[in-house]
């Protein structure tokens, strides 16, 4: 075709080539249009999936966390620490329910099976509470003759609670049983010389009790690796079971836990697991950095570590799996409590806390170390997730 052709042919069909460069310009709209299309509905997958499986943050408490716990059938998270005894509901709100004795520092504290009575011991004296924050009981009233008092538990049938405690004149520790009918103590054991009582715990039976007592040391020793003593107790007689000692490589003992036969001793860098406690000898250690906790059915064991956060190690198969991570859950800069961790009785939840770390701009400061230091200034979070797959358990 010559170009005179193609210029008739181009006059004779003006809209030929205008169309087709039309066309070529939709093209590329409708790619972006599409493109964005992807681009939102991938932004909502993202939330959705962050919003099933973000841990549940419990707000609201001024202080730090020092032990928390579930009630029997883990609807209520109970909190004792230096702002006092906080409690809330998961499923409905994030604030806490009610907080009593705010201000009052405390330890420790113990749920029974019923949920009907809180008790929590703040070092110098020790109470019980109803849920509601109505007072029942003093523990110096009930034991006048002690001045220190760790670690309270109540029994699974909820008809007694364990108090270990220092006596005023002897200095010697024991553990006192009280009757929750008569709120008077029933029964005394007494600990070897020159060790604490850090934990006690019931067997699920409540014919046994466990206990963990970090030996009396000599603050300018040198050495930081501590003997810690376990023994297990008959309730009916007060006769020692069994007793073995065990080293942590430092000061700090989580707990003791009690579950069926089994028992579970965390320390600084590890938790040790006596599957059967008629063969004491026979242990598996893990590698964990704080409160370890045995699941129910005895096959898992969920405890956190210091890089990776709070794990669940599955003991037949050796399986990891990372519930709450240390990094990347958090809005802001939070620093995992590694002792204060808590299983509901089924199983089916886990909690921790987070600790608001103020100095963000220099994370590895000494200003921060003295951040984490100062109890009283201290904000924290309590996390809930699904023990098993770590989702959020949020109705």
């Amino acid at each position: 075709m010559t170009e005179t052709e193609q210029s008739d042919n181009f006059q004779r069909h003006p809209g030929t080539d205008q169309n087709a460069f039309a066309r070529r310009r939709r093209v590329p709209s409708q790619l972006v249009v599409i493109a964005l299309v992807l681009i939102v509905a991938a932004s909502i997958a993202f939330m959705v999936y962050q919003s099933a499986f973000a841990p549940t943050k419990l707000l609201g408490y001024f202080g730090l966390v020092r032990q928390i716990q579930f009630n029997s059938d883990g609807s209520l998270v109970f909190a004792a620490g230096t702002g006092g005894i906080a409690v809330w509901r998961p499923s409905q709100n994030t604030q806490p329910k009610i907080v009593f004795d705010e201000g009052v520092q405390y330890s420790s504290l113990a749920i029974p099976p019923s949920g009907k009575l809180v008790a929590a011991v703040n070092d110098k004296d020790g109470h019980i509470w109803d849920p509601d924050g109505a007072h029942v009981l003093d523990f110096s009233t009930a034991m006048p003759d002690c001045d220190r008092f760790l670690s309270p538990s109540f029994s699974h049938d909820g008809a007694s609670l364990a108090v270990s405690c220092r006596e005023k004149t002897s200095k010697k520790w024991r553990i006192k049983i009280l009757d929750l009918t008569t709120m008077r103590p029933r029964q005394e054991l007494e600990a070897p010389p020159g060790q604490l009582l850090d934990w006690i715990d019931f067997a699920h039976d409540d014919q046994w009790l466990v206990s963990y007592g970090s030996a009396v040391v000599d603050p300018q020793k040198k050495d930081h690796t501590f003997p810690g003593h376990v023994i297990i107790w008959d309730c009916a007689n007060g006769q020692v079971l069994r007793s073995t000692f065990s080293y942590g490589d430092g000061f700090r003992c989580a707990a003791v836990i009690g579950s069926g036969q089994a028992i579970v001793v965390s320390m600084y860098r590890s938790a040790q697991v006596w599957l059967d406690t008629n063969d004491l000898e026979k242990t598996s250690d893990f590698s964990t950095d704080g409160f370890a906790i045995l699941t129910p059915d005895r096959h898992s064991l969920i405890a956190p570590h210091w890089s990776n956060g709070l794990q669940r190690f599955d003991l037949e198969t050796g399986a990891v799996n990372v519930l709450i991570p240390s990094h990347g859950a958090l809005s802001g800069l939070y620093h995992l409590n590694r002792d204060a961790v808590a299983l509901s009785s089924d199983g089916s939840c886990v909690a921790q806390v987070a600790r608001l770390v103020e100095n963000t701009s220099q994370p590895e400061s000494k200003l921060q170390m003295q951040n984490l230091l100062d109890d009283r200034q201290s904000r924290c979070k309590v996390l809930v997730v699904d023990a098993r797959t770590g989702s959020s358990v949020r109705s």
